[in-house]
């Protein structure tokens, strides 16, 4: 697995290049099986008995490359909401600078 240190050293051609990497994986819709894979770990939900299974949550560990194509995929998707018009206008809720005293504001004008 590529650590995240390294991905943090890439210079600016070998960001291109992996750039390249994650287009051809979106525009295909084909994702590599390695970056598929995690290693699943049971956390202990806190103040739970360990001695239940309802009582872990299973954590997913994936690759820090496939971490950061996820980000780009939503800030892409997240892109098009917004300049296409996807969200009411009126929706204050998971966009950027917007929050939920913009919601109390209209409720009390």
């Amino acid at each position: 697995d590529i650590p995240p240190t390294f991905l943090k050293a890439l210079k600016s051609k070998a960001l291109t290049e992996l750039l390249d990497i994650f287009n051809s994986s979106f525009r295909g819709a084909d994702v590599p099986q390695i970056w598929r894979n995690a290693t699943i770990i049971p956390l202990l939900k806190a103040k739970k008995p360990a001695s239940r299974l309802d009582s872990f949550r299973p954590i997913s560990l994936t690759s820090c490359v496939v971490k950061v194509m996820e980000r780009m995929i939503a800030e892409r998707i997240y892109h098009m909401a917004e300049t296409r018009g996807w969200f009411n206008k009126i929706q204050a809720g998971f966009r950027k600078g917007r929050n939920c005293v913009d919601q109390i504001l209209r409720l009390v004008q």
